[in-house]
This record gives C-alpha cells, sequence and structure tokens, in this order.
C-alpha cells in the first residue's frame, strides 16, 4: 500500500542509558538476550554494540518486545543464521529522541549488489553473481538553522565519529529505525531570494528495522 510522505516525523536519538552486558544472544526469530540486571522495559528502542561471534548484530536497533530479570527479547531482529554468541556485548536504550522540524526530503537509496561477471572462455555468453549489498546510505535534505536542537545533534555527532540512532514515524504508523554515522550540520547552500538549505548524510551501519506500528 503506498503512502504519502506526508506528516512524517524523523528523531535523533540524543541521550542513552541503561548499558548493560550481554552474556548471551539465542538464534531465533526474535532473538533473546541474556542481561541480568537490566532495566529495560516493554517498547523501549535499544541499541546492541561490540558483540563477538555474531558480528551482523552489532549495531542494531531493535524494539523490546518481552522480558524478565535476566533477558529481553528483541522484536523482529532475526538471528536465526547470524553465526554463535562467543561473548562480550552491550545493550542500551535510547532515554531521549530530539525531533526534526526542518526535513524537506528524507532519500533512503535502495543499497545495490555488487555485481560480479562469470565468464570464462568456453563461455559463449557471460552470466553474473550478486556480491555483497552496497553500504545503505540515506540522505536528508533540510532547512538550513545552525541552532535547531536535531541539526545541533547531527553537528556533534558529525564531529565526534559516533553513531546515532534514528526514528522514522509514517503517517499510517510505520515506522523504521536506523543506527549510523552521521555528516552534515554545518554547511549551508544560500541562493537570492531563496530559503538556505543543508543536507545531512547518512551512512547506515547493521541493518535498518521496520515495525508496523
Amino acid at each position: 500500500m503506498a503512502f504519502l510522505a506526508q506528516g512524517v516525523k524523523v528523531n535523533i536519538q540524543s541521550n542513552t542509558a541503561n548499558s548493560v552486558a550481554i552474556t548471551g544472544i539465542t538464534n531465533a526469530a526474535n532473538c533473546v538476550v541474556a542481561c541480568a540486571g537490566h532495566t529495560h522495559n516493554v517498547g523501549d528502542i535499544v541499541i546492541i554494540e561490540s558483540v563477538v561471534g555474531l558480528p551482523r548484530i552489532n549495531n542494531s536497533v531493535a524494539r523490546v518486545a518481552a522480558k524478565t530479570s535476566a533477558n529481553v527479547t528483541l522484536e523482529g531482529l532475526n538471528t536465526t543464521d547470524f553465526g554463535t554468541y562467543v561473548s562480550g556485548g552491550t545493550i542500551k536504550s535510547v532515554k531521549e529522541w530530539v525531533p526534526f522540524d526542518n526535513i524537506t526530503n528524507f532519500n533512503f537509496q535502495e543499497p545495490q549488489p555488487n555485481r560480479q561477471q562469470i565468464l570464462t572462455i568456453h563461455d559463449e555468453t557471460a552470466s553474473e553473481l550478486f556480491g555483497a549489498d552496497s553500504a545503505p546510505q540515506v540522505t536528508m535534505d533540510v532547512y538550513s538553522d545552525a541552532f535547531n536542537a536535531a541539526v545541533t545533534e547531527v553537528r556533534e555527532a558529525s564531529e565526534a565519529k559516533t553513531n546515532r540512532a534514528f526514528e522514522v514515524i509514517f503517517k499510517n504508523g510505520y515506522k523504521l529505525y536506523l543506527n549510523a554515522q552521521v555528516a552534515g550540520g554545518r554547511g549551508v547552500q544560500a541562493s537570492a531570494g531563496q530559503a538556505a538549505t543543508g543536507q545531512i548524510s547518512l551512512a547506515v551501519q547493521g541493518a535498518e528495522r521496520w515495525y508496523q506500528s
């Protein structure tokens, strides 16, 4: 079902909290993360980092679907073929989101496969195999405002070369979560009689995650 880019909310992570050591991760469609002593709640958005044994899970952003005192279940984070947990890792929750109010265009480019041509001297025609996908990229065009709270967060992350989580909520209820390195918040493009603009670039780290509501 198509949806309009109206009433879209885009938020950037400001603060995180409740960082706890991970001691195990299951291989499941909704993985269970062992993190005794955590204070995460159902509905929290969490970030996973520095796990050994499941490199594809690092930098993941996911929603807590269930919890006990010793673990949390993460909705839609399918680790079935991620490998076996070895050691390490932390899980922390997003404590505060800062909203954008100046985005004019949001472009999450479709990752493209690196095409590998297969051709031997015996073949009449070449064939292709798809290699690894290109790194996912997002660009956001904005009206320039150096003192906008979200732009300030972008600039701080850009200068520090740190990741930030992003939350995109569409009017139909769909939610998109990303963890990305950030560049932007510093430049400005100005033309006579036109509103000054800027651009923010995101290099997505880990897989994006969609929720229907």
